[in-house]
């Protein structure tokens, strides 16, 4: 309403300044300028200055500031190794054998091994501890060497070793099996005349196993080596050792596949902006004045051709009246970019400084550690069936018919009267076939069977040999020194379930002590 108020009373104006110039009437001078009009509303603010100079860095004792935000994780690094692979499953069900081979060729005894020796002593060399035999008598397969005085297996299986050795004074002797003393038997001789010192025993050995007989001459044991009496070492190879072959195995592992992993990729983020919106006062105070700023105008250009004209000015009337306030001026630019900021004030020591700006993302990171290892993998599938078998190996019936053993009584105790005498540790037990519990053998192949004992005594002692409750011979051996040897051995008949053993009577002065043993052995010789 105001606008058109003014537009109205301008326009009026001009015409009544065209008529009085037109009359050439005496004009009055003109009025005094109008109020300035309201300043214009202050222009928007400058861009923000440059970021003034750090300030001094203040002393190290002040307190360090919080640590910033952290910054976006980096993009996920490449994917770590393949973990190691796990354990192989458990082997699959054995397959279906295969056909049965084609039969092996009879077997020939000739074309077998016979590994078995037996040497004397004639003036051997000295070898330390180990008692050499160096005159051979037989060596089959020659398996013993005369100058080192031992025996090396060269076909696996389980072996006899017996000795009979002549000394004229204290005898203790020992078979050695790789440095260890498997039996030792001890025989006092204060008389000096020549006696027999015996003893025996079953050994299983493995290919390059090595056996000897030791004895120490520093304590006073001498050897006879004339010729009045022979000292004689032997060995033989009862039974081969039995080849098992077992069924084959598959073991099949499943390989899991690794996951192949998909990276993430992290999300965008957007430029951050500033809009500046236009004030809604500033329109409105324009959409105000227009219409006044437009009607003044033409007011003043009116007022100012009517004073232009040719009237005189020495005629004055009255002054005019002071003119309308002007219209508010437009807005102004915007302003000047800011002055670069002052630098920092220096830190005051012992403050601690703001907290930092969020941190940049962080680079991508190094390939994942080796990953842990997989799970055992699945059972296998069954195996196929077997291919047939080969053809079987020449036939050997000491490789099906085994049975032997050598056992030892280790205590000082004389043993019970009338009653089996308990030999409690096993040197060699075959199948288990003689109980270190009950004492007694218990026959599984029947057959001719051996079985021989070498004992060391500190009394009077009578060995009884009893198969079945039976008494199948006595052995009897009278003190004549502090400590002597007493063996004998037997061939018996043994049928499946037979049993055999030791007894004493009154005569029981059996011992088993360090370096002196008595040992109790047996062993299939041909079975039925």
């Amino acid at each position: 309403m105001a606008g058109r108020f003014w537009l109205a009373a301008s326009t009026l104006a001009m015409i009544l300044g065209m008529a009085v110039t037109q009359e050439n009437v005496c004009q009055a001078p003109p009025g005094k300028d109008g109020y300035p009009g309201v300043p214009g509303l202050s222009g928007r603010p400058g861009q923000k200055g440059d970021t003034g100079e750090p300030g001094l860095p203040g002393r190290r004792s002040g307190i360090r500031g919080p640590k910033g935000d952290e910054g976006e994780p980096g993009p996920p690094g490449m994917p770590g190794n393949q973990g190691y692979r796990g354990p192989n499953g458990p082997p699959g069900l054995p397959g279906q054998p295969g056909q049965k081979g084609a039969k092996g060729q009879a077997g020939n005894i000739k074309d077998q091994h016979r590994p078995a020796f037996s040497a004397s002593r004639k003036n051997p060399p000295a070898r330390g501890n180990v008692v050499v035999f160096n005159n051979l008598i037989t060596n089959q397969d020659s398996g013993y060497n005369a100058e080192t005085g031992r025996f090396t297996c060269q076909v696996p299986g389980v072996y006899y070793f017996v000795f009979q050795v002549i000394s004229s004074g204290n005898l203790c002797l020992s078979l050695v099996r790789n440095e260890t003393k498997e039996l030792g038997v001890c025989d006092s001789n204060s008389r000096g005349i020549l006696q027999v010192n015996s003893g025996s025993g079953v050994l299983q050995l493995a290919t390059y196993d090595q056996v000897w007989l030791e004895s120490d001459p520093r304590q006073g044991n001498r050897v006879y080596d004339g010729t009045e009496a022979d000292s004689v070492f032997s060995g033989f190879l009862l039974f081969p050792e039995t080849y098992h072959q077992l069924p084959p195995g598959w073991c099949r592992s499943q390989s899991s596949d690794k996951p192949a992993s998909s990276p993430t990729t992290a999300e965008p983020f957007g430029e951050r902006g500033s809009q500046r919106p236009a004030p809604e006062r500033t329109m409105m105070v324009k959409n105000v004045w227009e219409p006044v700023g437009l009607g003044l105008a033409l007011l003043l250009l009116a007022l100012e051709t009517s004073v232009t004209g040719s009237a005189s000015h020495s005629c004055y009337g009255t002054p005019g009246l002071p003119g309308t306030p002007g219209m508010p001026g437009k807005d102004g630019r915007d302003g000047m970019k800011g002055v670069k900021g002052e630098p920092g004030i220096p830190a005051i020591p012992g403050t601690r400084g703001p907290k930092g700006e969020e941190g940049d993302p962080g680079s991508p990171g190094l390939p994942g550690k080796t990953g842990p290892m997989g799970p055992p993998g699945t059972r296998g599938e069954p195996g196929k069936q077997g291919q047939p078998g080969g053809p079987g190996m020449p036939g050997n019936y000491k490789q099906k018919h085994q049975s032997a053993f050598s056992v030892a009584r280790r205590t000082g105790q004389y043993p019970d009267k009338n009653a089996p005498v308990v030999f409690n540790h096993a040197i060699t037990n075959l199948n288990q076939d003689y109980n270190i519990t009950s004492g007694k053998f218990t026959c599984r192949v029947p057959g001719l069977y051996y079985f021989i004992f070498h004992t060391s005594q500190t009394a009077n002692l009578c060995v009884n040999m009893y198969k079945n409750r039976q008494k199948v011979a006595s052995f009897c051996d009278h003190m004549s020194n502090s400590k002597q040897v007493s063996s004998g051995g037997v061939l018996v008949r043994m049928d499946a379930g037979d049993q055999l053993w030791l007894a004493v009577n009154d005569y029981n002065g059996m011992v088993g002590i360090a370096g002196s043993d008595s040992v109790f052995s047996g062993f299939l010789l041909f079975p039925d």
